[in-house]
């Protein structure tokens, strides 16, 4: 006979029929696991032990010069994660960086333990400069800590070809519908996808862990994303610079409420991310690595109420350009909180292409720039205007610019020119405030701003707190910047 349970409550003897005994009984269930769970929480994905990591898939490049390891500070081991491999090139050489990604919600500091395979390092930079990360070095073995989400560059031995990026993102709350009908989505993996043809209310998502060999079109379309954490990759595209139809790793055209989010873009073979005819178009967190000549970071082109933030970009040429393609011009473009990267040509330019057009209303905000290497008569300036095309340029912001010690060129370079043109020199530049900018190094060549005897003055242009090397530029007699008579400006300090 089994033996009765002497715990067990017996509701008979305290006159409670069965149904009302299985009601207490169950309340008494849940309440046991109520107070177990206040006493024993349970760890939420927010509250996560590890950051979240992306394996490399079979088959991906994967970069050799460096071994990366992290871990959420308080804990013992590290966690190792596949260094990727994207290609780099300047004027005078080519290399290849290594990157990592990965995901936290920063509930404490993420460490970083980064080894160098190929030799001891000596020097160490990590940029951008005014994030002031400290590290400490051991053997071929350097360590930081990162507190929140950021993208930063670490060279060794000032060698910029094969630097190591790190991209620490914030932990996604949201999370996408893989299998909804709107959803184009690609999972961790190679994918060779070719042409991704996006349309209206739909939603390209490239997960971590996931490489996509291909390209993204849309044209007359609305409310389009594109998102995740993954690898959009045109490395199997035609690198040719003499073919006929250069193909751009986004292209959208007449496009209108646009966010485009999260990945990274490595290896355009033309224009990595263009949008023409576009109005209400948002882009963050992009982190961008090309090196192909033309391979321009975003190019926005008679495009209105267009957003960049929080992104980060390396280019083999322009890394914002603001141009037109028809007499709609452009207006409200706005580049803030950004990191910038070139290889080749401006980090920041608007022109020189108008087609006789306005392009107006222009800001560029906060934005740190670690590169910039072009000296020559017609394409320099970290931020430039080339007024062409027989547009006018109107209402230019530059604002909070910190420049890190660049390998050439010129800071500031506001001109007239006849460069991809079809309507000759442009027609006016006005207003435009560059504003509380730093430059700190060696190499930078004098800015240059100037007009044209032929009534193409440069009107109303006012520099504001420059400082080259810890000392304000406060006229035009130091040298630091050149002035025509037909180039009308204050100098404010």
């Amino acid at each position: 006979m089994k033996e009765a349970n002497p715990h067990r409550i017996n509701y008979s003897k305290l006159g409670i029929n069965n149904l009302k005994a299985k009601l207490i009984n169950y309340f008494l269930i849940i309440l046991t696991c109520y107070l177990v769970a206040i006493a024993f929480p349970a760890r939420s994905a927010t509250q996560s032990a590890d950051p979240v990591t992306y394996k490399a898939p079979d088959g991906a490049p994967v970069n050799k010069n460096y071994k990366v390891q992290i871990r959420e500070k308080g804990d013992s081991a590290w966690k190792t994660i596949d260094v990727n491999d994207a290609m780099t090139k300047n004027p005078d050489a080519s290399g290849h960086c290594g990157f990592v990604y990965f995901d936290s919600y920063f509930k404490v500091p993420v460490q970083v333990k980064i080894t160098k395979l190929d030799g001891v390092p000596g020097n160490v930079a990590i940029r951008p400069n005014n994030d002031n990360i400290k590290y400490t070095k051991s053997g071929s073995d350097i360590y930081f800590e990162v507190a929140r989400p950021q993208k930063l560059s670490v060279e060794f031995d000032k060698d910029r070809l094969n630097n190591f990026f790190l991209f620490a993102n914030q932990a996604a709350t949201k999370t996408v519908n893989s299998g909804s009908n709107n959803v184009i989505y690609f999972g961790p993996g190679i994918h060779h996808a070719g042409a991704i043809t996006l349309s209206s209310n739909q939603t390209l998502y490239i997960d971590g862990g996931a490489v996509v060999y291909g390209y993204v079109y849309a044209n007359k379309a609305s409310n389009i994303k594109i998102a995740g954490r993954g690898i959009l990759d045109g490395s199997e595209l035609d690198h040719d610079l003499k073919a006929k139809n250069r193909i751009k790793l986004i292209n959208l055209h007449d496009v209108d409420h646009v966010s485009i989010s999260g990945i990274i873009l490595r290896d355009s073979p033309f224009w990595t991310c263009s949008i023409s005819g576009g109005n209400h178009v948002d882009i963050s967190d992009i982190k961008e690595l090309c090196y192909n000549p033309n391979s321009d970071g975003f190019d926005l082109c008679n495009s209105n109420n267009v957003s960049i933030s929080d992104v980060l970009i390396r280019n083999g040429d322009d890394n914002i350009s603001v141009k037109s393609f028809n007499n709609l011009g452009a207006d409200s473009i706005k580049v803030t909180n950004s990191i910038l990267w070139a290889d080749r040509a401006h980090n920041m330019v608007v022109g020189p292409e108008s087609r006789s057009a306005t392009l107006t209303n222009i800001v560029f905000d906060n934005i740190d720039v670690l590169e910039n290497m072009q000296n020559d008569k017609v394409y320099p300036g970290v931020m430039a205007i080339m007024a062409a095309d027989g547009g006018t340029f109107s209402n230019i912001t530059w604002n909070n610019i910190r420049v890190n010690d660049i390998s050439d060129g010129q800071l500031i370079c506001i001109q007239y020119v006849d460069a991809y043109s079809k309507n000759g020199l442009g027609r006016k530049i006005q207003n435009v405030t560059i504003q509380n900018v730093t430059y700190t190094g060696r190499k930078l060549r004098p800015s240059k701003i100037s007009g044209m005897d032929n009534g193409r003055n440069v009107d109303n242009v006012v520099l504001k707190n420059i400082m080259i090397n810890k000392k304000a530029l406060k006229d035009t007699m130091s040298g630091d910047v050149q002035v025509n008579p037909s180039a009308h400006l204050k100098i404010l300090n």
